[in-house]
């Protein structure tokens, strides 16, 4: 689309989003370090990462549970 804009701000390359079934949430990939999967809400509210270990992380996937 147009009129585009970065909802992030750690800078990190970013792979596989997947928006929620509600549109609310986008979740991905953060590769800032080890890849970590994090969730952050559509207007760039309440970045949280899901994982923090030491193994890499990819391709998030929405449970339908």
């Amino acid at each position: 689309g147009t009129n585009r804009i970065g909802i992030t701000r750690d800078g990190a390359p970013k792979g596989s989003p997947i928006w929620s079934p509600d549109g609310n949430q986008i979740i991905y990939t953060s590769l800032l370090g080890d890849s970590e999967i994090v969730i952050i809400d559509s207007d760039g509210n309440n970045h949280k990462a899901l994982t923090k270990n030491s193994s890499k992380d990819y391709n998030p996937h929405w449970s339908p549970f």
